[in-house]
């Protein structure tokens, strides 16, 4: 696991990745003043930072396969049902598998 200057006290496991998100999830308005529900928060695309990532995941033979993000990038991602809100250290994370990460920003 890579950390950033956060010293966190977890080890993520294979190709788990954390990740700080740019907003909070929750009830959302328009400019308009509507709400939005949370299932349409849930399908859209987020922005965040990579804090922590695991060693990545096994292959067919047991080799293993690096991950393409690393600690510090800025990154888009989608929350889905195998995503996680984690809260440490009264922070609000995000913990998901990296095939939930569609791009990395580049600088």
């Amino acid at each position: 696991m890579r950390k950033d200057k956060h010293t966190l006290n977890i080890s993520l496991l294979a190709d788990r990745v954390l990740i700080l998100p740019e907003s909070k999830k929750g009830e959302q308005k328009t400019a308009s003043g509507i709400i939005l529900s949370k299932k349409d928060d849930e399908q859209k695309i987020e922005k965040g930072k990579v804090v922590a990532v695991g060693n990545g995941r096994r292959n067919n033979d047991g080799e293993r396969v690096a991950l393409d993000v690393r600690v510090g990038d800025e990154v888009y991602f989608k929350r889905g049902y195998d995503v996680e809100d984690l809260t440490l250290e009264a922070v609000e994370y995000v913990l998901l598998s990296e095939a939930n990460i569609y791009a990395i920003i580049d600088k």
